[in-house]
This record gives structure tokens, C-alpha cells and sequence, in this order.
């Protein structure tokens, strides 16, 4: 006879290591030969997105584009308001221990802080802080036993294991084209001053062998109108989107992570058959994420033996995740910003932007405490003529207890937060009230080491030990003692033990207990 393994295989996915870093990058903006020179700026910012990443050993080199957005006075004869839009790439190279090839990186950039310094009318020298968050993943493929073949009185220990069986990571890019039409009773486009895009209302959908991901984009425009007074005017469209991830093995009851980025955007004003300048034709680059998992339930072998060889396991230690709960919660904020004495009037509200910090998250039984703060960035127009576009920017803290059934104090947990929707209204010259409602979605994980059998092998017993062995012991058991253990070190099985002990299905051995183990006849 001979030793056969039945084994089973699952994949896991591993966080080797989490930097954040920052990082300044220095450019040179030259104003574009069809605008007038500058004079003085009134609004500089930014957006940033990563384009590619390449990993070595210990090093991850990350390649993006700051997308910078400049409101100025010119200094042409009317001191007119113009804007340049540019972008600007960057790289930056990160020391990473246990960095690999081939792993999964999650990179995720902000701009801190940004300034500048006006060298002539026809160019500007920009300073950039980046905050680069990085987080590498690894995925590997195990075989573990679930089951040995091949001696009829073979003893085998089993246990249940639940894990999260990492199914697969992919990625989409999309490119949303569309023509935005200037709504009706807002006059015709002069010049389109900048743009802003938000992605709302994200979701998605498993089904075989891919995530359906949805969308919508709202796209805010600041403009100069083609009127008498070349007034500042504003519009909103709201742009959905849709796109498949293949994922080889997905399906309807897999969790998901699913992350989107806007990659790149582009404006132009288009005519309408009036030949006026009323639509806006766009073009929007974005990049969907997902990496699928589901929950596998395994019977995995502890131990093993037989009265006829000696079986020698080779072990490895794994950490294994099972999700335990998972929990969609929404945070309802309502405050109002109140711009500071030295800011101009509010005239009419262009864009709020907001982005949500997580500062704390603390769990108790069947709780979730939850603090952090939201970044609120509001760009406005005003009636001020030297100061005509403005910025304010406020954080807005908040505290909230959530009700979540399930929930234990050892867990570790992924939360993701996000701003689902929001909207605004202007109290005063000096206050706009901000309604938001924040989504947080939580994943609860049990993290557990379990010592897997991989391989597995068999030496014979000797002849001579097994002819020296008594045919009965007396056996008193001791602390710690359980029939499995008896069973293995005498070379018998455990049905044996209770047949001649008189032991029933739910009888337990106390220490101290009499035991007659008899020695079982081995036919080779």
C-alpha cells in the first residue's frame, strides 16, 4: 500500500506593505502664446492622477500628471479674467521593502499644498506637495490536504476552516464622450474658464465572470459669457457611465472592491446650428478597479495516522481571512461654511468640492464609532471686481455611532468612505449650508494562523518495535488527554479504545482514568 493525498487549492492575497510618502514637484507653467500675460493670479489648483507604476525589488517607480487649473487678472487693457488649464507629468520613485514584480499596487495621490511664484507676465514657477499613498498587494495559489487514500485503517483529524478565496484583480478604462448643451435662459459661451468633474452614485453588479460598474460623472463649467457684460456664469451636467471588469471565476455571491479614477478630461465649446457657442463637447478618460473574493469553506486535515506506518506532515503556517459581516452604512451632515471677514461677497456658488477623512474607527460589540472630518473646498464668484472668483476651504468634523449587529471587538476591518451625494444652498452674502450624505461600507474580517498541511509522507514501523509491544497496556490518562492522542501514540484507533473501555459517543476521559489499549494485529 501507499500514501495518496487528496488536496484542495485556494488562492490568498496578502497586504506586503503600506507606505505614505510626500514628495514636492516643481514646474515651470509658460502662458500660451493666444493669452494675454499675467498680472496677478487669483485662484491656483490642481488635480492629480497616476498613470503607470512599475515595481522592482524594494522600489516602485510612480508616473502621473497634475492637471493644473489657473485663474488670473490679465494685464491687458480691460484687466481681464482668463484661465490656463495645463498639464504637468511627474515621477517619483519609492523605497518599499519586500517589494516584488508582479504584485498588485493600489496607489492613490493628493495635491497638499501648491504655490507658486510669478517669475514675468508669461510665466510662473509652481510648487507642489504630493501626498502618495501606496499599498502593495500579493496574491499566491496553496494546495493544502483535505483528505489521505490508500490504507483501509487510516485515522484522519479534520478541522473547518473558513477563508476568503481571493478570486482574481482586473482593470477597464472608459471614455465617456459627450455633447453638454448650455441650459436654456444662460447666455452662449465666450470662453470656458475651468471644469470640474466629480465621479456620484457609484455602483456595481457580480455576475459570471465579471463586475458591471456604473456611474455618473457631474461636470461642473465655469464660463465668461458671450454677453454685454461678459458676465461669470456656471452649469452642471450629470453624465452616466457604465463598463464591464472581466474577472475570470466571479459570480453572484462575490464581495467586491471596486475603485474608480479619473484619468484625464478635455472641454471645448461647439456651436450649435445658430452658430453659437452652446454646447460643450467633451471628452472624460477613466479607470475602473475590482478585485473579487468569496467566502470558501474548507475541511482541511489536522492530523493523521495509521497502526500500519508512520505519517510525517509538512506544515506551513498561513494567515487567513474569513469575512464575517459586512455592513453599508450612510452618515447624514448638515453645516454651514461661513466665509472670513477678508474674503469677498458670495455672488453665486460655482462648485463645492468634497472629499471625506477618516480619522478613527474603533469598534465595540456590535458597535462602530466612526470620526473624521470632511475637506470642503467651495469656489464661488463674487461682486468684488478685483477679486471676482474666489476660494474657501473648511472642514466640517463629525462623530458617529453605528448600530452594527455582528460586530466584535478583535476584528480587523477595511472601511471605505466616500461623499454619495450632496447639495447646497446660499443663506447669505457670507454662508452656504451643505447637506451631504457619507457612505461607509465595512467589512468585518476574522484574521486567523492556521498550520496547513501541504505534503505529506510515510515511514515504515519497524518489525521488531512493533513485535516487542505488549498485546494489551494499561494507560492512565493525563491532563490534556483526548482518545485521538491515546490512539496515535499506541498505534490504535479510537473505535478500538472505546470497544474495549465500554465508552459511548458522548463520554468524555477524565485525568487519572483507567484505559486498556490492545494491541491491534497489522496485516501486511
Amino acid at each position: 500500500m501507499s500514501l495518496d493525498t487528496v488536496k484542495e487549492s485556494f488562492r490568498v492575497i496578502d497586504s506586503v506593505n503600506e507606505e505614505s510618502i510626500q514628495t514636492v514637484v516643481e514646474n515651470d507653467v509658460i502662458v500660451p502664446d493666444v493669452k494675454p500675460d499675467i498680472m496677478r493670479i487669483l485662484l491656483l489648483d490642481g488635480e492629480i492622477s497616476i498613470t503607470s507604476t512599475d515595481i522592482s525589488n524594494d522600489r516602485i517607480n510612480i508616473s502621473g500628471t497634475i492637471k493644473y487649473k489657473i485663474l488670473y487678472i490679465s494685464d491687458d487693457e480691460n484687466s481681464s479674467i482668463k484661465s490656463i488649464n495645463t498639464n504637468a507629468p511627474f515621477n517619483s520613485d519609492i523605497s518599499i521593502s519586500n517589494a516584488r514584480a508582479g504584485m498588485i499596487p493600489l496607489v492613490k495621490g493628493e495635491i497638499e499644498h501648491i504655490e507658486y511664484t510669478l517669475l514675468n507676465g508669461r510665466k510662473a514657477n509652481l510648487k507642489s506637495i504630493l501626498k502618495i499613498d501606496v499599498k502593495l498587494l500579493n496574491e499566491a495559489d496553496k494546495e493544502v490536504i483535505c483528505d489521505l487514500k490508500g490504507y483501509e485503517d487510516i485515522q484522519v483529524l479534520k478541522e473547518n476552516v473558513n477563508i476568503n478565496n481571493y478570486i482574481g484583480y482586473n482593470k477597464a478604462d472608459i471614455l465617456v464622450e459627450d455633447s453638454l448643451e448650455v441650459p436654456s435662459g444662460k447666455p452662449a459661451i465666450k470662453e470656458i474658464l475651468r471644469n470640474d468633474i466629480k465621479i456620484s452614485n457609484k455602483d456595481y453588479k457580480v455576475s459570471e465572470n465579471k463586475i458591471n460598474v456604473k456611474g455618473e460623472l457631474n461636470i461642473s463649467t465655469l464660463y465668461i459669457a458671450d454677453d454685454e457684460l461678459g458676465s461669470f456664469q456656471s452649469m452642471e451636467h450629470e453624465v452616466p457611465f457604465s463598463k464591464q471588469i472581466d474577472i475570470e471565476g466571479a459570480g453572484e455571491n462575490s464581495s467586491c472592491v471596486v475603485d474608480y479614477d479619473i484619468i484625464d478630461y478635455r472641454f471645448e465649446a461647439g456651436e450649435d446650428s445658430d452658430g453659437e457657442l452652446r454646447y460643450i463637447n467633451g471628452e472624460v478618460s477613466l479607470e475602473v478597479s475590482g478585485r473579487c473574493y468569496e467566502r470558501k469553506s474548507m475541511s482541511v486535515i489536522s492530523d493523521a495516522y495509521t497502526p500500519q506506518t508512520i505519517i510525517e506532515f509538512e506544515k506551513e503556517s498561513l494567515m487567513v481571512e474569513d469575512s464575517v459581516m459586512e455592513n453599508k452604512s450612510q452618515i447624514i451632515l448638515k453645516d454651514t461654511i461661513a466665509i472670513n471677514e477678508e474674503s469677498p461677497d458670495i455672488s453665486e456658488v460655482f462648485n463645492v468640492m468634497c472629499s471625506p477623512i477618516l480619522s478613527e474607527f474603533r469598534i465595540l460589540e456590535d458597535k462602530a464609532v466612526v470620526e473624521g472630518f470632511i475637506k470642503v473646498n467651495m469656489l464661488y464668484v463674487s461682486n468684488n471686481t478685483e477679486d471676482p472668483v474666489s476660494c474657501f476651504q473648511q472642514e466640517i468634523p463629525f462623530r458617529q455611532n453605528l448600530d452594527i449587529k455582528g460586530m466584535k471587538p478583535d476584528m480587523k476591518c477595511d472601511v471605505t468612505m466616500d461623499v454619495e451625494h450632496y447639495n447646497y444652498s446660499v443663506v447669505s452674502v457670507s454662508e452656504v449650508e451643505i447637506r451631504m450624505a457619507i457612505g461607509l461600507n465595512i467589512i468585518g474580517l476574522n484574521k486567523q494562523t492556521v498550520p496547513f498541511m501541504v505534503s505529506a509522507s510515510e515511514n515504515s514501523i519497524e518489525e521488531n518495535k512493533k513485535s516487542r509491544r505488549p498485546s494489551m497496556t494499561i494507560y492512565y490518562t493525563q491532563q490534556g488527554d483526548n482518545l485521538w492522542k491515546i490512539a496515535k501514540r499506541y498505534f490504535t484507533t479510537i473505535e478500538e479504545i472505546k470497544r474495549f473501555n465500554n465508552i459511548g459517543e458522548k463520554d468524555t476521559i477524565l485525568p487519572g482514568q483507567q484505559i486498556i489499549i490492545p494491541q491491534m494485529i497489522v496485516c501486511n
